[in-house]
């Protein structure tokens, strides 16, 4: 029976409708699955980072729980997607952005769980957002301090303006500007521009909110109590909102912004030799201030160990002022960044074993020192008047706590270490800074067996054209009885020294950030 044309006017006679595949597929399905599609395409477009990984997994889960008709818990989604890409790339485990992005996400489900109601017109989408930005302030500022040891007070209203920049602007432009690609060059141009114009305004906001005082969350490295300090913004994104208790949270920040590591007892003090590669930077905290010996190398093409390295660490240890900054000799690896310091943070005295270009500074004689509360800093070499240069004109400085000390040597070679055995035969050390990177031009036998220390630290960089520290050198160190450590191989060294005990604590940073899968040698 031929049907009738009412019948016929109420049949679909689209193109769509026609083709066979979509004719006879659940079109709805077919949306979804086309719209992970593309989400793949952008994501591999995009470089296919974590972020761009996780959205596509946790977006195929989504899809196939509806296909399968399945309701599939979101924490469930997330676990298989965090999962998916330990497995397939362990290494993006090691980078921030792998604990943020799935951090973000587990926060923004817990939000929507929490918020019923659908935002109405541009005004409720607007307050969802400034409610998402918080929210995730909040609950995100642990994290970014622990990794980063910062955050941006004003993050949130930048991304108030960078979010909706970004998704409605710069992203589907750039998309636009590669459809067109060579098809229409003046439009790709024209796309590209605006896609530029759009960058620059959220670069220019960015950099104004840099500008404005008290914006910069830096904080201390977490230790002791500070991780109380740590959780309690979490207060905000966990608790319910009805909870006064919720606004701890804001105490959590300033109770952070505000946090520094406690100094050592007063008998004591506290020894960094950093690693800066190929060069030398050492602090020393006591009760009451803290002191840096040398400053790392600076580099022909720009930088240096102290911008890198050194005041990040100031930085992450709270430490503001400088008391005494000591620069052994004016080589660069050793003074290369006395300016970077000097620029960076005040420092109340300087000196130097050489003149400084540009930097005015007290040399370092012999019989000169200084008290930090209950422990002696003394210069023990070069002797007063004008004498040796280079290497041989290096600070030498021991510390002291009671009859317990480090001995600080810059790169003083054998001549040196003869005249100042001469003046002080009794050079007896708990840890000493081994000359000159380890060279074989330093570290006689009579010098190190009138030191004799119990650790010997030696400041290389890793693989250097040298060869520091010489094996001869190595093993003379060790057959005194001192345990020698390299920046190198080792990290960072830490010790703390005391009147009593002497080296009471001893830490590298390789030792303190092994993971299972690294080389036991």
């Amino acid at each position: 029976m031929k049907p009738s044309r009412s019948a016929e006017s109420r049949q679909p006679s689209s193109l769509y409708h026609r083709v066979p595949i979509w004719s006879s597929c659940n079109h709805y399905l077919a949306a979804i699955f086309l719209g992970v599609f593309v989400a793949a395409t952008y994501a591999t477009v995009s470089g296919f980072g974590v972020p761009s990984r996780r959205a596509i997994i946790m977006l195929l889960a989504a899809a196939f729980s509806i296909a399968w008709r399945r309701q599939v818990d979101s924490a469930v989604v997330v676990a298989l997607a965090a999962g998916i890409v330990f497995v397939t790339d362990p290494v993006a485990t090691l980078k921030p952005g792998y604990h943020l992005s799935f951090a973000a996400v587990a926060l923004l489900l817990w939000l929507a769980k929490r918020r019923h109601t659908r935002p109405r017109g541009i005004p409720g989408w607007a307050t969802r957002l400034a409610v998402m930005q918080v929210f995730l302030w909040f609950g995100l500022l642990p994290l970014t301090a622990l990794i980063f040891g910062r955050f941006a007070v004003l993050a949130t209203p930048v991304n108030l303006v960078a979010v909706p920049v970004f998704s409605f602007v710069t992203v589907p432009v750039t998309i636009a500007a590669g459809a067109t690609g060579e098809l229409h060059e003046a439009t790709t141009l024209a796309l590209l521009e605006i896609a530029g114009h759009s960058v620059a305004l959220v670069d220019s906001i960015i950099g104004f909110a840099a500008t404005v005082p008290y914006t910069d969350g830096t904080i201390a490295g977490i230790e002791g109590i500070a991780w109380l300090f740590v959780a309690m913004p979490l207060a905000l994104a966990v608790l319910p909102p009805a909870w006064p208790l919720r606004h701890v949270a804001i105490l959590g920040v300033l109770a952070l912004m505000a946090w520094k590591p406690p100094p050592p007892p007063a008998t004591c003090f506290e020894t960094w030799v950093l690693d800066v590669g190929q060069g030398l930077a050492v602090v020393m905290a006591t009760s009451q201030d803290v002191s840096v010996y040398d400053t790392g190398m600076a580099w022909r093409g720009g930088g240096s160990a102290a911008e890198q390295m050194i005041v990040p660490f100031l930085a992450n240890r709270g430490v503001d002022r400088i008391a005494n900054l000591i620069v052994s000799h004016a080589d660069i690896d050793h003074s290369g960044g006395a300016g970077v310091l000097l620029d960076s943070t005040l420092v109340s005295q300087v000196f130097a074993g050489e003149p400084l270009p540009g930097i005015d500074s007290s040399s370092c004689m012999r019989g000169e020192g200084w008290w930090s509360g209950a422990i002696r800093f003394e210069f023990l070499y070069p002797l007063p008047g004008p004498g040796a240069t280079g290497n041989n004109a290096s600070c030498v400085l021991r510390v002291s706590a009671g009859r317990h000390s480090l001995l600080l040597t810059g790169d003083i070679e054998q001549s040196a270490e003869s005249a100042l055995l001469a003046l002080q035969p009794e050079l007896r050390a708990d840890a000493v800074i081994v000359p000159h990177h380890g060279s074989r031009t330093s570290s006689s036998s009579p010098f190190v067996d009138a030191a004799a220390p119990a650790i010997a630290v030696v400041p290389a960089g890793y693989a250097n054209r040298w060869g520091f520290p010489s094996p001869q050198v190595v093993s003379r160190w060790q057959a005194s009885g001192a345990t020698t450590l390299s920046t190198a191989s080792n990290g960072a060294v830490f010790l703390r020294i005391c009147a009593t005990g002497g080296i009471v604590e001893l830490a590298t940073e390789r030792q303190q950030r092994r993971r299972f899968w690294h080389d036991e040698s």
